[in-house]
């Protein structure tokens, strides 16, 4: 496959086709379609390597890179350890300096999720759900039950970050951020699943590394039976 615009070898290719004549070296914020196989001049076309999930491919590192790490997008076309953007795969290789070429395994951005489940019943309590070992964002907060619970049963789920010693029920302040604009209603009806509305604050449903997430339950949980709530996250 070729396009047309001047690149460094290796170098991560955007996906600009579609809105344009030519592709260009990706940057940071910029989601790759695959490397060039060449260095060529403006205008010229070039064969792209394309770059699909579960693959191992070549890119140029614009530093030092440990084997093993995330790697991410870096300006130039270029890929770092530094969170920034899309993750694009895990380090197979280690770089020492700028310039060097190192294989990544590829992870595709649209498959790249964390999905968490947590039960209720009659007997739960407010608790935690989560610990965040890298960077996330927020996707979507699902639940059902089998049974409902009694009167007005809810689950509201919520961040602490990492610097917070607030409890997982804690009500919402500086360190506890309500991730959604309303409590799951654990009263409809049963074995019709909900989506919950996420709160529009973006800085409340990012996550950072040791942010946690827990549930703080209320009403009358008295009935209530398979009960689970699905959180699903994308890491940044």
């Amino acid at each position: 496959m070729e396009y047309t615009k001047s690149q460094r070898e290796l170098m991560r290719i955007a996906k600009d086709p579609v809105s344009g004549t030519a592709v260009a070296v990706a940057g940071v914020s910029d989601e790759d379609v695959g490397v060039s196989l060449g260095t060529v001049a403006d205008g010229v076309p070039v064969a792209i390597k394309m770059c699909s999930d579960g693959e191992i491919a070549s890119y140029t590192a614009n530093g030092a890179i440990t084997a093993g790490v995330d790697v991410y997008p870096a300006a130039s076309g270029k890929v770092s350890a530094t969170v920034a953007g899309k993750r694009i795969g895990k380090a197979i290789e280690a770089s020492t300096t700028d310039g060097d070429t190192i294989k990544i395994l590829k992870f595709a951005p649209a498959n790249d999720r964390v999905v968490i489940t947590k039960t209720f019943n009659a007997s739960s309590v407010d608790d935690w759900i989560f610990i965040a070992d890298r960077a996330y964002t927020t996707v979507s907060v699902k639940e059902i039950h089998s049974v409902a619970g009694g009167s007005a049963a809810a689950a509201a789920i919520r961040k602490v970050t990492a610097a917070g010693t607030a409890a997982p029920g804690a009500s919402a302040g500086a360190t506890v951020k309500e991730l959604l604009t309303a409590a799951l209603d654990l009263t409809t009806t049963a074995n019709i699943s909900q989506t919950a509305t996420l709160t529009a604050t973006t800085a409340d449903r990012d996550l950072a590394a040791g942010d946690k997430i827990g549930s703080d339950l209320s009403g009358t949980l008295t009935g209530l039976a398979g009960c689970v709530v699905v959180i699903e996250l994308k890491p940044k």
